[in-house]
C-alpha cells in the first residue's frame, strides 16, 4: 500500500498524489486557517493543499523520527513527538511554522505518544501515553524545558477529553 495524502472526485476517482510518505508513514495535520499541512516522518515538512510550496522547517538527525504534529489554535506553534528510534522512547518538541523556535519540552522517555492536544489558550499542551501510563493523562506548558513525567500536572480523561472539542 502506498501512504500519503490523495485528492480525489466524489466518485472516488481521478485520485492524485498530493504528498507521498515513506516506509515509516506519516501523520499529516491541516492548519487551523486551513492553507497548509504539516507532514511529520523523517522530518518536518508544509506544504499547500495542492502539494505545492513543500518547505522543510525541521530537519531531523538521522535515526531520530517524528509524528503525532499538532498546530496550535492561532496556527503560531506546532507540537510534535519525536524519538531516536522508531519503537523507542518518546518526547513533546514544539515549534513555529518557520523552525526558528524548535525545541523540547519533555524528557520523560516514555514508550508511547497519543494526540497532543493544545488548550484554546496555547498555554499548555494536553496527552495521554500508551504504553505503560495508558490510563493516565497530563498537561505540559507551552514554556517547558525538558520536564520529567513526574513533575507534569496529571488530568483526568474527561478533562483531556473536553479540550478534543
Amino acid at each position: 500500500a502506498q501512504w500519503g495524502l490523495f485528492s480525489m472526485t466524489s466518485d472516488a476517482t481521478d485520485r492524485k498524489v498530493i504528498f507521498g510518505c515513506g516506509s515509516d508513514g506519516c501523520s499529516p495535520s491541516l492548519s487551523p486557517d486551513g492553507s497548509t499541512f504539516v507532514m511529520t516522518g523523517s522530518d518536518i515538512d508544509l506544504f499547500d493543499l495542492d502539494g505545492t510550496h513543500i518547505r522543510q522547517i525541521v530537519d531531523i538527525p538521522d535515526g531520530q523520527v517524528v509524528t503525532g504534529a499538532s498546530w496550535s489554535p492561532s496556527g503560531s506553534h506546532i507540537a510534535y513527538w519525536s524519538s531516536s528510534h522508531p519503537g523507542g522512547e518518546w518526547d513533546i518538541f514544539i515549534t513555529d511554522p518557520n523552525g526558528h523556535e524548535n525545541r523540547q519540552l519533555t524528557d520523560m522517555d516514555s514508550p508511547g505518544w497519543g494526540s497532543l492536544i493544545w488548550a484554546s489558550d496555547e498555554t499548555q499542551i494536553a496527552f495521554g501515553n500508551a504504553g505503560q501510563w495508558s490510563d493516565k493523562y497530563y498537561m505540559v506548558e507551552k514554556t517547558a524545558t525538558r520536564v520529567i513525567l513526574e513533575n507534569l500536572e496529571e488530568i483526568d480523561q474527561h478533562t483531556y477529553e473536553s479540550l478534543t472539542g
